[in-house]
């Protein structure tokens, strides 16, 4: 009948409707994820250069380490370092990182599983620091920082 094929051709146009809004929607998480692939990937270069270059300055070590940071705790940790240099890191995560006392690299660095998780649950923030690999990062940042050092150490030592 004409009431049910008018029905019916409702029905459809807001199925259309819905079909268009869900690959708009799509395209959208589509074109988001694709910029969050090319930010990992640029983070997966940064941490792959650093760690070339550490590898470098080891080998022109030949072995020997470099000296602690000036106003470090036994050469392990900064005073404090700029940590949203770290990828993800928010103003607020920092403000946040900072009332719970975690202020260097050294000490990110050191940050096992259990630690990740805690921190996590603490700021709320699930899977934050795995993905954007906050411990090898800081690591990383860590060791360029104190390979410049002995760098300059050993430059003026030579002049």
């Amino acid at each position: 009948t004409a009431s049910q094929m008018s029905a019916l051709h409702v029905e459809l146009s807001d199925a259309r409707l819905r079909a268009d809004a869900a690959h708009e929607a799509l395209q959208e998480l589509t074109q988001e994820f694709v910029g969050f692939r090319e930010i990992s990937q640029r983070q997966q270069s940064t941490v792959q250069s650093l760690s070339d270059r550490l590898d470098r300055a080891r080998s022109t070590l030949g072995g020997r380490q470099p000296p602690p940071s000036p106003g470090s705790k036994q050469g392990t940790d900064a005073a404090s370092d700029d940590l949203s240099a770290l990828p993800g890191i928010t103003p607020t995560l920092l403000a946040h990182l900072s009332e719970f006392g975690v202020s260097s690299y050294a000490e990110i660095g050191r940050w096992g599983t259990s630690d990740i998780e805690r921190y996590e649950s603490l700021l709320d923030i699930p899977g934050v620091i795995t993905t954007n690999q906050w411990p090898t990062v800081a690591r990383a940042m860590w060791e360029a920082r104190h390979d410049a050092l002995w760098s300059q150490r050993v430059d003026s030592e030579r002049s």
